[in-house]
């Protein structure tokens, strides 16, 4: 599979990518048709992910190395946890933001793991080809049978 195929661009640097994907290299031998192309199947987390304390760890471990930029200023934050970017968004450019987006950022500040910090994962996700693929190597996601399309442990 060409990996420009589907509108699907190659990361410009190793940081923005897992297990050497890079500029002239396609998929991983072996890799599911998943990992490239999210619409094709879905997604379903280990269930004894549900048991890990603390309840996000295996979520700090596939957003490990992803970085998260703020769109006002550009500086950089680690993806995972979402406090650190959500915090600088609303306390350095919160004259910037509506009320609502105000409110829902905060939500991302959170220490303990909530609903809107696991939506935010699994849109990066479903968007991220490193973090399909990192889940995989981790042995953390593979494909499911039933037609929802991404389940995350509670």
């Amino acid at each position: 599979m060409d990996p420009t195929e589907k509108g699907f661009t190659l990361p410009t640097s190793a940081q923005a990518s897992h297990a050497g994907d890079g500029p002239g290299k396609g998929p991983l031998e072996n890799e599911p048709a998943w990992i490239r192309d999210s619409q094709i199947a879905g997604v379903a987390f280990a269930p004894e992910l549900d048991a890990r304390v603390p309840a996000n760890s295996w979520i700090a471990e596939i957003c490990e190395g992803e970085t998260s930029y703020c769109e006002h200023c550009g500086a950089g934050f680690p993806m995972w946890p979402t406090k650190a970017w959500a915090d600088h968004l609303v306390t350095a450019h919160g004259d910037a933001l509506t009320i609502q987006a105000r409110t829902g950022s905060s939500l991302l500040c959170a220490d303990e793991l909530n609903e809107c910090q696991t939506q935010f994962f699994a849109m990066m996700f479903a968007s991220r080809v490193s973090l399909r693929r990192r889940a995989w190597q981790l042995g953390y996601a593979s494909v499911k049978q039933d037609e929802r399309r991404i389940h995350i442990p509670n």
